[in-house]
């Protein structure tokens, strides 16, 4: 092989690893660049933090709120309101079910955390979209709960009460 094309070779090589170009060294070549800290993908929004730190910290959030609404969908109310009673059960049951969700989703991230390799950040980039997927849902769908009437404010009392005893 001529020697201008293995140098076109290699630049083309090493122009298509990106950062790796940059810690590869050759004859001639520049030297490494120190080491950056890599930021978290925009598309998971951590803003300045790398990904492993954003994805730790979302998946303790994510334990807390898995605690807190299961904890207010266990709370028994009575009420002689058939009406009333029917908006708790569908609360109860949105508690459940938003609760059990963020608990499936944080033993994902933890798998994430885990993840070593190739596999690491595209597992903890997938995390994080459900996190922001699932914090999306709670806020829009817990505008559709009307929780004006006595038993509904004691259970939202109880949810946003854990979440602050817990943080």
């Amino acid at each position: 092989m001529h020697v201008l094309s293995k140098t076109l070779l290699l630049g083309l090589c090493l122009t298509a690893a990106g950062p790796l170009a940059a810690q590869t060294t050759v004859a001639g070549a520049r030297k490494p660049a120190p080491p950056a800290v890599a930021k978290a993908p925009e598309i998971t929004q951590c803003g300045q933090q790398t990904l492993e730190m954003c994805t730790q910290q979302r998946v303790q959030e994510l334990k807390r709120y898995r605690d807190a609404m299961l904890r207010g969908a266990g709370v028994i109310t009575t009420t002689a309101n058939v009406e009333e009673a029917r908006r708790i059960a569908a609360y109860d049951a949105w508690l459940t079910d938003i609760g059990t969700t963020a608990g499936h989703v944080a033993d994902r991230g933890e798998t994430a955390l885990r993840s070593r390799g190739a596999l690491a950040e595209r597992d903890r980039v997938q995390f994080n979209r459900d996190y922001i997927t699932l914090m999306t849902r709670m806020r829009t769908e817990n505008k559709k709960h009307d929780t004006s009437a006595g038993a509904m404010k004691r259970k939202a009392e109880i949810v946003r009460t854990t979440l602050g005893n817990d943080r």
